[in-house]
């Protein structure tokens, strides 16, 4: 089919769609070469593809905010501005935050855009935000009601969706199985945690525990980069206070974190709120040993109760990386028991009447 005469999606919620941390980036660096094939695609991003893309995806890059603790503020007004300029067929809002824009683009009634959303968490929760942004947020959840459909990552956020009247499909995250991954027993004995240097992740936890495990603690690599709150700032204080048992890498490329995950012994995730983790599921793709905070998005996975431990707890997470270190075959979690990312987004194109696309390999960044 000429790309001319195929239809046409507008993208909104990513940073990048090409190898950038964070779940939205992550979900879009997958749905985007499958989706390619079937439609032309236009998305919204702070930052430029760092590597070729498909002849009909577009970039549309959006200026960086450093106000109301996002980075992502202009992208109400340039979303708005693009579906008003150009016809779409298709809108797909990635976030519950820009779900604030379904009424307004309801307005223009004449675009006839199917309108669908996905959402990953609920961000309104986090102490980080005030008050009038949290009524914001709720209010902007409230708003996917109008969309044609919803889709929700987890089994929690379609039960949520469900309280308070927003029916939704579940369309979870997937992973890559490769081949056999390395004897987790020939690992290098080192604990890893993924993700954005934010509040919610908790990795204060993570370095007391390390702190009070004195000369048995093991190393500690936090990988990723920093959000617009001190927060980075009171985790290296609380490092150097640790002895340098445990450090931030700051951000790395997908390739490295995979890399990292493949050669390491343990990932520990200890946030104390989450949508359906990318992270999560690398670390099972990876073969590393794996424990989680009991939160309710975590028990989303259903691992075996000796994975999780209480988030607030350095004591119970310092005895159960020694654990879990001196028998890491118990903690290797079985990766047939998770979708793979042809079959997940399978899903999405199903949902959205798209021809889906032949299975693609994993784009990973260079």
């Amino acid at each position: 089919m000429a790309a001319d005469s195929l239809p046409r999606l507008l993208i909104i919620g990513p940073r990048s769609i090409v190898g950038h941390e964070g779940g939205v980036e992550k979900f879009a660096e997958e749905f985007v070469p499958r989706a390619a094939p079937s439609t032309r695609i236009d998305a919204l991003c702070l930052v430029a593809a760092s590597r070729p893309l498909p002849p009909n995806v577009v970039v549309v890059q959006v200026p960086r905010s450093r106000f109301f603790r996002t980075d992502k503020a202009f992208y109400l007004l340039y979303a708005l501005w693009l579906h008003a300029a150009r016809r779409y067929d298709r809108i797909f809002i990635l976030g519950m935050n820009f779900a604030i824009l379904v009424p307004f683009m309801r307005l223009m009634f004449w675009r006839r855009s199917q309108i669908y959303v996905r959402t990953g968490s609920i961000d309104y929760v986090l102490p980080k935000w005030s008050r009038p942004m949290r009524w914001i947020m709720r209010f902007s959840e409230s708003m996917m009601r109008h969309a044609d459909r919803v889709m929700a990552v987890a089994p929690s956020l379609v039960a949520h969706l469900e309280a308070r009247g927003i029916a939704s499909r579940l369309l979870p995250n997937g992973l890559e199985k490769k081949g056999p991954a390395p004897d987790i027993r020939n690992r290098d004995g080192k604990v890893l945690a993924i993700g954005r240097v934010t509040a919610q992740k908790n990795y204060g936890v993570l370095i007391e525990a390390v702190k009070r495990l004195g000369d048995h603690a093991p190393d500690v690599m936090i990988i990723g980069g920093a959000d617009l709150s001190p927060e980075a700032t009171a985790l290296e204080e609380q490092c150097r206070e640790a002895g340098g048992r445990a450090r931030l890498a700051g951000r790395l490329s997908r390739q490295e974190v995979l890399e990292r995950l493949r050669g390491a012994s343990l990932f520990v995730n200890c946030s104390l709120h989450e949508g359906m983790s990318n992270a999560v599921l690398e670390a099972i793709q990876e073969g590393i040993a794996v424990i989680l905070s009991d939160n309710e998005a975590n028990r989303d996975f259903m691992l075996p109760d000796h994975h999780y431990f209480q988030p607030t707890d350095p004591d119970e997470l310092g005895a159960l990386i020694l654990k879990a270190l001196d028998q890491p075959q118990d903690f290797v979690v079985d990766v047939s028991r998770f979708l793979t990312w042809d079959k997940a987004i399978e899903g999405y194109l199903e949902e959205m009447r798209l021809r889906g696309p032949e299975p693609v390999g994993h784009p990973v960044a260079a």
